[in-house]
């Protein structure tokens, strides 16, 4: 294949760049440490206090988990939420069990919170590298910027067009993941002359969803009300604010994630419980929260195809808001603007209480924000929490 020949030789000099050697030493530094925390003998001999103490410290070196601004945060729940006896033989399960690895899986996926499949692959990718490729968001991007979503789909068994990076994993379709993965290594193995194996790839293929991405047009990137409220998710997490995503739409997917798992919170606000409006709380798109959790701060209602003036008084019963936003794709931008001077919700736009967030904008603030937060990663500063 012309475009992995020339993708490959472009990968083979970065590898020797400084920035491919430190990308190198880190995967090693962290394989080292997954391996001893989920060798066998450790999951098994291990008391509750040390293994706790060891999956805390892995868990928040997993690639899965850096889209969460307070990992610690994030993994003190996951371990809370799912006990150290339950992980223990999630894990042993996971990594050692008997059964076909799509059973494996999904029984692992059901059985514990807050850790989904790009957490699962990434510890059996570094446990058995010759066995099981990673799944995760970059990785299905990387198969879309090589051209091969129409063999994906064909290997998974996906109708339509949907693209890899959004396909809903599970347990069967990541068997049929690794019969795709395995085609790709081979062919890398062939170009390179030399053994590949799955975390080799999955350097490979994180070099090329990295790599210069093509522009689009603003407004494009977002094709789903359930993208929008991924991108809402995100974006809350980046700034420290819990999240809350609408009952109706927990188990819905966007980017190979479900939202009630991207969301920090499956129960309503305190102060929002037996509120009466137009519409019910629960249903709410995607509200910001206190640091308590007991009240919304920012609430926002996605406008992909429904009425906007509709969500717009929705939000204007959620009194104690802070602001409420409307999320719409760019083209219905003018749709809001007429609200200023309706009978209805035009006092509260004019007022500054409620205001509209386009498809573009939401994009351009989760793409600032998430460069600013590595930048303050990198040179130390945390954001302030008071």
């Amino acid at each position: 294949m012309a475009t992995l020949n020339s993708v490959y030789k472009n990968y083979s000099s970065f590898r020797e760049s400084e920035e491919g050697k430190n990308w190198e030493r880190e995967r090693a530094e962290k394989a080292a440490s997954l391996k001893k925390v989920f060798s066998r003998r450790f999951l098994e001999k291990a008391s509750d206090a040390e293994l706790e103490e060891a999956l805390r410290e892995v868990f928040s070196s997993l690639w899965a988990m850096f889209m969460w601004v307070r990992k610690e945060e994030r993994v003190q729940k996951i371990l809370k939420k799912n006990k150290i006896q339950n992980l223990r033989k999630a894990f042993l399960n996971l990594l050692y069990g008997s059964g076909p690895i799509g059973e494996r899986l999904n029984e692992f996926l059901r059985n514990t919170w807050g850790l989904g499949i790009a957490a699962a692959s990434e510890i059996l990718c570094f446990m058995e590298p010759k066995k099981y490729a990673m799944w995760n968001g970059k990785v299905g991007a990387a198969i879309e910027k090589l051209g091969l979503e129409e063999k994906f789909r064909n290997v998974l068994g996906v109708r339509g067009k949907t693209p890899p990076s959004k396909v809903q994993m599970n347990g069967k379709r990541y068997e049929r993941f690794l019969e795709f993965m395995n085609e790709l290594r081979s062919e890398l193995e062939a170009i390179s002359g030399r053994a590949v194996d799955f975390l080799e790839l999955d350097f490979f293929l994180y070099y090329v969803a990295e790599g210069p991405k093509p522009p689009s047009k603003p407004g494009e990137a977002l094709k789903s009300h359930a993208e929008a409220q991924y991108y809402l998710l995100a974006l809350g997490h980046l700034l420290g604010y819990p999240t809350y995503v609408a009952k109706h739409d927990r188990a819905k997917y966007a980017f190979g994630k479900m939202l009630g798992e991207v969301a920090d919170e499956i129960e309503l606000p305190s102060a929002l419980r037996g509120l009466k409006g137009i519409r019910n709380p629960e249903e709410v798109d995607v509200m910001w929260l206190d640091e308590m959790r007991k009240r919304p701060v920012y609430a926002f209602e996605v406008s992909h195809t429904t009425d906007v003036a509709k969500d717009a008084a929705a939000l204007k019963d959620l009194w104690m808001l802070k602001k409420g936003f409307i999320v719409i794709p760019d083209y219905r931008k003018k749709e809001f603007e007429k609200l200023k001077h309706s009978t209805i919700v035009g006092d509260v736009i004019n007022k500054g209480k409620l205001g509209v967030i386009t498809y573009s904008q939401l994009l351009e603030l989760y793409n600032r924000g998430e460069a600013f937060i590595r930048l303050l990663n990198e040179v130390g500063i945390k954001l302030c929490e008071y």
